[in-house]
C-alpha cells in the first residue's frame, strides 16, 4: 500500500516561531489502488513526525472518512533551519512516503536559505570563490582607466 497511499501537508514550510500547526491528510488505498483502505483497528495507524530525524510525540490520527485520516503537528520554536518529516505508520511500517518541510520564518526562506558569511548574509554565490576577487579587480581597473582618460 506504500505505492498507492499518500500524504499531503497544509503548508510549504514549518513556521520557526511555533505560530501555526501543520495539518497532514493521509489517504490509505488498497494494494491495487482502486479502493480506500478502511475498517481496521485505528490503533494500527500512527502518525510519525520527526524533527531532524528525531521522533516527536505522535499526534492523534482522526478518521475523516473512508480511508482518509488527518493529524496536526506543531514544532516548538527555536528550530529554524531544521527539517521536519511527516509520515504515517501502519503496524510499525511506513504506509505512506514521508514528506519533509524546512523550518523557516517564511516560504521564501524555506526555498532560498541564506547563510551568514563574515559579517553579512550571502545569497547564492560563494564569497570564497576566486572569481569574485577577479571581478573586484576588473571593476577597480576599469575605474582607474576611466579616471586617467579624463
Amino acid at each position: 500500500m506504500l505505492e498507492t497511499s499518500w500524504i499531503t501537508l497544509s503548508s510549504e514550510y514549518v513556521p520557526a516561531d511555533d505560530s501555526r500547526e501543520i495539518t497532514a491528510i493521509v489517504e490509505l488505498r488498497s494494494k491495487d489502488g482502486q479502493k480506500r483502505a478502511d475498517y481496521f483497528d485505528s490503533s494500527r495507524l500512527v502518525a510519525d513526525v520527526r524533527l531532524d530525524n528525531q521522533p516527536l510525540p505522535a499526534p492523534p490520527m482522526v478518521r475523516r472518512g473512508p480511508g482518509v485520516f488527518t493529524f496536526h503537528a506543531r514544532v516548538p520554536a527555536g528550530h529554524g533551519g531544521s527539517t521536519v518529516s511527516f509520515g504515517a505508520l501502519f503496524d510499525g511500517a511506513y504506509i505512506v512516503r514521508p514528506k519533509s518541510l524546512l523550518v523557516a520564518t517564511d516560504a521564501w526562506n524555506a526555498r532560498y536559505a541564506s547563510r551568514g558569511v563574515g559579517g553579512c548574509a550571502s545569497f547564492g554565490e560563494n564569497p570564497s570563490d576566486p572569481m569574485n576577487g577577479w571581478m573586484v579587480a576588473a571593476v577597480f581597473l576599469a575605474m582607474v582607466t576611466i579616471r586617467r582618460r579624463r
